[in-house]
Order: C-alpha cells, then sequence, then structure tokens
C-alpha cells in the first residue's frame, strides 16, 4: 500500500499522469515533486511559524494548500485559468495583482518555463516576496547543459495573453544565476538526498523528482538556515565553455566567409582562458544576454 503524505490518500498505487507513471494522487491533485518538497518542508521545520502565503500556477493541485492551511497561515493560489473556482485569484506570473513586499512565502513550481516573459515573472515574484520572505521555485532543467534554450511556440498555444501549454524554455544550469539577479541568497535542494528511502517509496517520490530552489533577498530565519540536502555545482567549467561557443558563434557571423570555424573556435577559446574565475563567476546570464 502507499499512502499520499499530504491528504492521507491510500491505494495500491497512485494514478497515472500523461507519461509520468503513476504519480497522481486524486483527492488532493499532488505529483511526486509535491509530496516531495511538502514532507521536506514538515520535517526540516521549514516554516513552522505563520505568515501569508501566495501559490502562483497552482491549477488543480491542491498540495500546498491544504498544508499551509492546516497549519496557522494565510494562503492564497494564482492561476492564469479560473477553473471552477480551484483558484483564490486569476491573474498573470508576470503582473501580480498585489502590493509589493505582502507575503512571507511564495511559491511558484513548474510555471516559469511555460511563461513569455519570464524576467518579468521573476521581477514580480521578487517584488511581492517580503525582505524577511522566502520564495521556493521549481523548474524542470536539464543538468548537462549550462544555457537554456527559448523555443519558438506558434501563438496559438496560449493559455491567456502571456501563458503557453508547452514549455517556452528548456532551462539549463543557469537557471540558477537567472534567480541569483533578483534574489541574494539561491540554494538549490534536493529532497531525496536525506528523505529515507523508504519512506519515499511509501508515499510514491522514489523516482528522480527534480529540486527546489529556496531563495530569499533579505535577512530573516529562513535567510540564514543551512538547508539539508543541498547541491553545490561548480558551473565555472559549463559557463566558460558556454562563453566559448557564443564567442565563437558571433566571431562567424562577422568574418563574412573568411577563415573557418575551427579558427573562430581557438581564438574565443584563448580570449575566455584569459578571463579569471571570479570574474566569470560574477557575470549573470542576464547581464551577458542584456536584459535590463
Amino acid at each position: 500500500m502507499i499512502s499520499c503524505n499530504i491528504c492521507g490518500w491510500t491505494a495500491e498505487s497512485f494514478k497515472p499522469l500523461y507519461d509520468m507513471g503513476d504519480v497522481y494522487c486524486p483527492s488532493c491533485g499532488s505529483y511526486e515533486r509535491h509530496r516531495a518538497l511538502v514532507y521536506y518542508l514538515e520535517h526540516e521545520g521549514i516554516l513552522a511559524g505563520s505568515g501569508t502565503a501566495l501559490e502562483i500556477g497552482s491549477g488543480l493541485v491542491r498540495a500546498i494548500r491544504l498544508y499551509l492551511e492546516k497549519r496557522p497561515w494565510t494562503y492564497y493560489s494564482l492561476d492564469c485559468w479560473a477553473t471552477a473556482g480551484a483558484v483564490d485569484v486569476c491573474g498573470e506570473a508576470s503582473d501580480l495583482p498585489f502590493s509589493s513586499a505582502c507575503f512571507d512565502l511564495v511559491v511558484c513550481t513548474h510555471v516559469l518555463e511555460h511563461v513569455e516573459d519570464e524576467f518579468a515573472a521573476l521581477r514580480e515574484i521578487r517584488r511581492v516576496t517580503r525582505s524577511s520572505g522566502l520564495a521556493l521555485i521549481q523548474v524542470p532543467y536539464d543538468d548537462t547543459v549550462f544555457a537554456t534554450k527559448e523555443n519558438e511556440l506558434p501563438s496559438n498555444g496560449r493559455a491567456r495573453t502571456g501563458c503557453h501549454y508547452h514549455h517556452r524554455r528548456n532551462y539549463g544550469l543557469d537557471i540558477r544565476e537567472r534567480l541569483n539577479y533578483f534574489f541574494s541568497r539561491v540554494d538549490e535542494v534536493d529532497p531525496s538526498l536525506v528523505i529515507p528511502e523508504s519512506v519515499a517509496r511509501s508515499h510514491g517520490f522514489e523516482r528522480n523528482f527534480g529540486t527546489t530552489f529556496f531563495c530569499s533577498g533579505g535577512t530573516s530565519p529562513e535567510t540564514g538556515m543551512i538547508y539539508r540536502g543541498q547541491l553545490h555545482r561548480d558551473l565555472l567549467g559549463m559557463k566558460r565553455f558556454w562563453l566559448t561557443q557564443r564567442a565563437a558563434y558571433f566571431r562567424g557571423l562577422a568574418r563574412n566567409g573568411y577563415g573557418s570555424p575551427l579558427e573562430d573556435w581557438l581564438q574565443a577559446e584563448g580570449e575566455v582562458a584569459q578571463i579569471s574565475d571570479p570574474e566569470v563567476g560574477r557575470w549573470n546570464v542576464y547581464d551577458i544576454l542584456g536584459f535590463s
């Protein structure tokens, strides 16, 4: 038997969801990533106090709502679909209808890859999160590449003005730098590193369900907390490789048919090799891409 650690539903197995296997709880709508995150938050004593929380893109999934409503938290959900009263507020992630610094907690799971303007959405998340607050952000990403790839999607793939049914972008490891552009502290946590395997199996999240970024921008108990299960990645090597690719590409565009791709690469490699590690580390992907 398995059980949902959020709502208590029990059965022989969870229900199938698309091509993800048996991961769906028909009672609260949770997937394995929701159950793993809630278990981690509860057993690590995070969010033990009270406050006001916003979940962006909650849809029909009631996992975070049920978890917080059992505690002294005030919870609001927002989605671009107002599905049968399933959400409290209908709105866009890139234009949140809330005043600044009004939430102690903002939860945004598997939403940013769908929005048209990721920069605006992250700016809004930071704006509505109090300086002493915490933002929990999940995205699917490829940890074998550094740079996020933007996808071209047809205009009829939109749910409303700024949201796509399909992924607007495929994130790479630069997701951490994208978050760091808005939050001074970003910690990537993998709950599977600290949750016993037997517990994970009994609640249906024993597979690779992804990580959560704990983002904060001020001083608070959470800001100073050391989260168990943190992933410490050395991105310098992959970032240098990406910078070399980018420099070689622009050299190729500028040479007007003279020279060769190999010469472009060797020259770009030499240029990037002259950049010190601290300087490479200070470059944020948004600075490089020219966002403002």
